[in-house]
């Protein structure tokens, strides 16, 4: 399968971070390889996951409708890469409904509007969003502040404390790559 540039380069940025198979104890996700959990693949063996299938699966499920959902397609070559990155990260360790609260909440507190954080893109939510991409670099960096937010909350539930730093170095990770592409 032949993928857009993009997506390659995300995915590189992304199969980096989420290295290869573990089974936390604590992690709801439980069995999981490359980020993926044996929920999403039933008809297989997680462990015996490849690179390849996980790449399809990621531009599948994941890429593919959040490209269309956001129509990433219509903006600026570096935005655009640097948006695909952000929100496919995002919705790969987050999932998409949770990626859309925090990028409603992020708009929220961006633009000093009064979204409703429900995870729909819906046309109030898509406005918000085109108006703030003139700002597109403070809107990244906004957008990341919201999302360690998220995870400082997340880890204030015990079994999910271990996993902590392991959020908080991915956001780091991934501004400083977006940081020295852009």
């Amino acid at each position: 399968m032949k993928f857009p540039q993009d997506f390659q380069k995300a995915i590189s940025f992304i199969l980096n971070q989420e290295g290869g198979y573990s089974n936390h104890p604590n992690d709801p996700g439980k069995a999981t390889k490359y980020g993926i959990t044996q929920a999403e693949v039933p008809e297989m063996d997680v462990k015996k996951l490849t690179k390849t299938r996980a790449k399809e699966i990621y531009f599948e499920r994941y890429y593919q409708p959040m490209v269309d959902l956001f129509e990433l397609y219509e903006f600026p070559e570096k935005a655009r890469f640097a948006l695909t990155l952000l929100f496919l990260d995002s919705s790969i360790n987050l999932g998409l409904s949770r990626t859309i609260k925090l990028l409603q909440a992020t708009l929220n507190d961006f633009l000093s509007i009064k979204l409703e954080v429900d995870g729909k893109f819906g046309p109030k939510t898509k406005r918000a969003f085109c108006s703030a991409m003139p700002s597109f670099e403070a809107f990244l960096i906004a957008f990341m502040a919201t999302r360690l937010y998220f995870y400082t909350k997340l880890a204030k539930r015990k079994r999910m404390r271990v996993f902590l730093r392991g959020w908080v170095n991915r956001c780091s990770a991934l501004m400083t790559y977006l940081a020295f592409s852009l």
